[in-house]
């Protein structure tokens, strides 16, 4: 099986994960999102960001170190996960002991508690099988789905048997812990590989790793960095409105493009024919994540207000805003996943290290000073913030590393062009259908908005196939794809 088979295999089964996991936490978002309060959301995503930044300091991208390093042995892959283990550890005890600190300089006392069950997850997450690091390696991903399923299956009843009956942010915590609990069981239950405890190679793979580590660090702080100022500025309310919303924004994003590329790495790695054909790989896929993404930006900000009515609940109303806005984001994280694989593949980590610093600085700059009185008016600053961003590293593919980036623009106009019937027809169905109802009106609206962009998207692409080999690609992505479904539905048919 060639590598680009691997890699879409692996794309459909790491797809497989995320829709089924999407399909069951819907419903489980739903029911949360009418039983709990936007704070709830909002302490629970404060003390989540307070142990990811204490991970983040301690991260080592051991996971990336094993997939991208040819030929690793065993004593190498337990040496890393020993390493990653006893750090964890250490993290654990760190936030047990600085709960109460923490709790008071972020100003809420419920956060000690909070901190102290969310401090072991550090531990139970770094005690998980190795081995399905090692699978992903080799683009084997069906155990890995099985895991990821019965972790779902198991956590998602806890978490909303918590909600119904207590009402309580606990029950975000609980699902989150049960949920990496049973992960780390079903890893030595599907997984044959056993990791054992190593000592003698840390200073290795810290020499490997350790850019990894900063990159890890100013990437998180990065990203998180606009909720802590939110929290500071507007309380865990305004938090927890701002990062819901922007949960829900980010949906197409984080359950299509984001497991569609997990393989990516692993297969990028893979070609030996140097920076140039992995550099051509990437845009491949780049190009297939903007014709999901460009269009779904669009048609949030066409029917965004009745999505959020409709499905998140009457108590939701101010996210709109909100919500419409931080959606123009999905454009700027591909780019920075396609950036950081080519950088990590040219151990230049150091480069967008630099450069997340500098998006660190822009954002306390911009967000803090007093003038900015809105989520709506923070979440504009975060999306200017972040669109500079992605050009400085378009930029920087061209500067520093000599590729072509004329494609990636191409693919902007295109795909925009491509989005003009779409939205006057969404829009056009939207007024038209509010009379019978906000729900009929985002469901015919968004189902015969689709049948438009899909019909443009497979006229046109045949003649842009002729003008470029990434679009090509994608045209024989769609086609593939096509004859796959038509088989599927033959043969269940023919039964």
């Amino acid at each position: 099986m060639s590598i680009s088979q691997k890699v879409l295999k692996g794309s459909i089964w790491s797809l497989a994960i995320s829709w089924f996991n999407r399909s069951i936490g819907l419903i489980s978002t739903l029911i949360l999102l009418r039983v709990l309060q936007p704070a709830d959301f909002g302490i629970v995503a404060l003390a989540t960001m307070v142990m990811l930044l204490f991970m983040s300091f301690c991260e080592l991208g051991i996971r990336q170190y094993i997939i991208k390093t040819p030929d690793i042995t065993d004593e190498m892959v337990n040496n890393a996960w020993s390493l990653q283990l006893v750090i964890n550890f250490i993290i654990t005890i760190c936030l047990l002991l600085t709960a109460p600190v923490i709790s008071t300089i972020l100003g809420d006392e419920k956060l000690t508690d909070i901190l102290r069950v969310i401090a072991f997850i550090p531990s139970i997450a770094a005690l998980n099988n190795i081995g399905g690091t090692l699978l992903i390696k080799q683009l084997d991903y069906s155990k890995v789905t099985k895991i990821a399923i019965g972790a779902k299956l198991v956590s998602t009843p806890v978490t909303i048997y918590i909600a119904v009956i207590h009402k309580s942010y606990w029950a975000l915590v609980i699902g989150n812990l049960t949920s990496i609990i049973v992960v780390c069981i079903f890893s030595y239950l599907f997984i044959s590989y056993r990791p054992r405890l190593r000592f003698s190679k840390f200073k290795e793979i810290f020499a490997e790793t350790k850019w990894l580590l900063i990159g890890t660090l100013t990437g998180f702080i990065r990203s998180k960095i606009e909720s802590f100022i939110v929290n500071s500025k507007f309380g865990v309310e305004g938090l927890g409105l701002y990062d819901t919303s922007k949960e829900f924004a980010l949906l197409p994003l984080s359950d299509i493009i984001t497991p569609a590329s997990a393989p990516l790495l692993a297969g990028v790695s893979s070609i030996k024919t140097g920076l140039n054909d992995a550099y051509k790989a990437i845009i491949k896929y780049l190009y297939i994540a903007m014709f999901f993404i460009i269009p779904s930006i669009v048609g949030i900000f066409i029917v965004g207000d009745l999505f959020v009515e409709v499905v998140m609940g009457e108590q939701w109303i101010k996210a709109i805003p909100i919500f419409k806005t931080v959606s123009i984001l999905m454009i700027v994280f591909p780019i920075y996943n396609c950036c950081r694989t080519i950088m990590f593949l040219s151990n230049d980590l150091k480069v967008l290290t630099i450069m997340d610093i500098a998006s660190i600085a822009a954002m306390l700059a911009i967000l803090t000073p007093s003038f900015i009185d809105s989520l709506e008016f923070l979440a504009w600053g975060r999306v200017l913030i972040g669109v500079c961003f992605a050009f400085t590293l378009i930029a920087m593919l061209k500067v520093r590393y000599k590729f072509s980036v004329k494609p990636i623009f191409v693919l902007f106009v295109a795909v925009l062009t491509l989005s003009l019937p779409f939205a006057s027809c969404i829009y056009f169905l939207k007024l038209h259908m509010l009379d019978q109802g906000k729900v009929i009106s985002l469901l015919v609206s968004s189902f015969c908005g689709c049948i438009v962009y899909l019909s443009t998207v497979f006229f046109s692409i045949k003649i842009l196939a002729k003008r470029s080999e990434y679009f090509l690609f994608t045209s024989e992505f769609i086609n593939n794809n096509i004859s796959t479904i038509k088989t599927k539905v033959s043969h269940i048919l023919n039964k």
